[in-house]
């Protein structure tokens, strides 16, 4: 469901997510969208009524990522580019083979394919490579947290699927499936491990109030420091 409510003569579009909680929650993404996270069978006005009333934080919070914008520009496939893989910028360099690689050396990724001109195909398999090393980093960190939080709470191991996303980072649902963007695998490896920490905290508190916070700032003290950098880098 979608609304708009207005604050003075701006209008704020939001997107509502239901879910069982027994309070209402607004979150501003980096991309300036306003997400309610709102109980099930709330009514619509109350809602925008809450959006009207919180205004000021959400134009004050939209401000705050205008100051990262421009985002990074769109990778074209070409050599000379810049892409990013666990923080670190990484050269892209094209060369003529039979058969299609992408190997990551001497601080540049090499893409070998039969046309180093055809773009289309440079970004297929750079997009395979990237999802590939997502899994499998992913995985590893997901189970370094596991043990970690473990040493609180009893948690159960969360189904781990992949799925990019275009307002988040990562998701988990009360069911206890976790969900991870492949692009986080361009950020640092601490910002990936505060994503998987701040998801599977959810396991055991399924909302964002004071336990939740307390329990993240636990497992991961200097979360703040990490959230503020995967914001600023978009």
């Amino acid at each position: 469901m979608t609304g708009i409510a207005q604050y003075g003569t701006t209008l704020i579009p939001y997107t509502v997510q239901y879910r069982v909680r027994r309070t209402l929650g607004i979150e501003v993404h980096p991309d300036r969208s306003v997400v309610v996270l709102a109980p099930t069978g709330i009514h619509p006005d109350l809602i925008r009524q809450r959006v009207m009333r919180r205004g000021a934080w959400i134009t004050r919070q939209q401000r705050y990522f205008d100051r990262f914008l421009p985002s990074r520009p769109v990778r074209e496939g070409i050599a000379g580019e810049t892409w990013l893989y666990l923080g670190r910028r990484h050269m892209l360099r094209l060369r003529k083979a039979t058969r299609p690689t992408v190997k990551l050396t001497r601080g540049a990724l090499v893409v070998h394919l039969p046309d180093p001109t055809d773009r289309a195909h440079v970004k297929r398999l750079l997009a395979a490579w990237y999802h590939a090393h997502s899994r499998e980093r992913f995985a590893h960190e997901v189970l370094k947290a596991l043990d970690l939080l473990r040493t609180r709470h009893p948690v159960r191991t969360p189904k781990l699927s992949y799925r990019t996303m275009a307002r988040r980072w990562g998701s988990c649902t009360a069911s206890g499936t976790l969900a991870l963007n492949p692009d986080l695998i361009q950020a640092p490896v601490m910002c990936i491990r505060y994503v998987v920490l701040h998801e599977l905290c959810h396991l055991v508190h399924h909302h964002h109030g004071k336990e939740f916070f307390a329990l993240l700032g636990q497992v991961m003290p200097d979360w703040r420091r990490w959230k503020e950098r995967l914001e600023k880098n978009g």
